[in-house]
């Protein structure tokens, strides 16, 4: 009697192996006196059970794209294309806002309404100055305390539209034109071309009643 499992030569009533202790009782002899084991196997099955393949451990090289485990960890969920179209949306709208913005705060910076504000210094005469608000003009000059014995006058003015203004000072009223100048290179000796009853202003130079003022 052999044991199936070492190899090691039994006798033949033996139930267990003197060398690995298995159990040898499901041996039986044939008629013809050969050795063969009996149908039951249980032993060997329940201590050898088949291996166990996940079929999620898939060759990441092989092409089974087809498979529901690629399907369910390559295609995003519905609230995950949610999000993501959500997030795309968001990032346009906040793109145009910035964008609109811009335009809008250059469009505002480059107004003459608001380019006008501010403190200004003749450029020929540096004690003549204007202090500029929303609706006055403060004009300081020591040569006007030999006429109004003042030196210093306040002028009313407002915007008829984005390029007329109307200045009144002592019941007396003017109103003054817009006119662009492609060269302010002409300013900077204090001289201008054009005449008193027009008005210009950039972020550097103001024209007004034909003087020339530069902001402080």
């Amino acid at each position: 009697m052999i044991c199936p499992r070492c190899g090691k030569e039994l006798p033949d009533n033996s139930k267990f192996c003197l060398g690995c202790g298995a159990p040898v009782e499901q041996l039986a002899v044939d008629p013809y006196g050969e050795r063969t084991a009996a149908a039951d196997n249980s032993y060997y099955d329940d201590r050898r059970p088949e291996p166990y393949y996940d079929d999620r451990r898939a060759d990441p090289y092989s092409d089974r794209r087809d498979s529901a485990y690629y399907d369910d960890y390559r295609r995003p969920s519905g609230k995950g294309r949610m999000i993501a179209i959500i997030a795309c949306i968001s990032a346009a709208v906040v793109g145009i806002a910035t964008t609109l913005i811009i335009i809008l705060c250059c469009s505002c910076a480059n107004n003459p309404k608001n380019l006008i504000k501010g403190n200004w210094t003749s450029v020929a005469n540096p004690s003549n100055t204007l202090s500029i608000d929303d609706k006055q003009i403060v004009r300081t000059d020591p040569s006007l305390s030999s006429s109004i014995g003042s030196s210093t006058i306040t002028i009313s003015y407002e915007f008829l539209d984005d390029n007329k203004i109307k200045i009144s000072f002592m019941g007396q009223s003017q109103e003054l034109t817009f006119e662009n100048i492609s060269d302010e290179s002409s300013l900077e000796n204090g001289s201008s071309s054009i005449s008193s009853d027009k008005w210009y202003v950039s972020d550097k130079y103001l024209v007004l009643t034909g003087t020339v003022f530069r902001r402080n």
